[in-house]
């Protein structure tokens, strides 16, 4: 078993190098070029007046009206244990 791991190491190792020789160079990076779809020019409208008197709030907020609080029903009565009398024998 030791003798497939290296052999598969060393099948990998020399896979791999010649890869690695055989690579790209890298590239020098140039400048990017302009863009070829030109970007949108945009123009906003003027801005409009408002009047400090729409923002004055002289009201008070209305009062929030909550639900009338239903009662809390009644706790159902327990039920009585089952004694061992009353169980159902098993079928044999």
């Amino acid at each position: 078993m030791r003798i497939l791991a290296v052999l598969l190491a060393a099948a990998l190792s020399l896979t791999l190098a010649g890869c690695a020789s055989h690579a790209k160079p890298l590239a020098v990076s140039q400048p990017p070029t302009a863009l070829s779809v030109p970007q949108t020019q945009v123009t906003l409208p003027p801005e409009q007046p408002l009047d400090p008197d729409a923002l004055a709030d002289d009201q008070p907020p209305a009062p929030v009206a909550r639900p009338a609080t239903a009662p809390v029903p009644a706790p159902l009565p327990a039920t009585p244990a089952v004694t061992a009398a009353a169980r159902r024998p098993a079928p044999s």
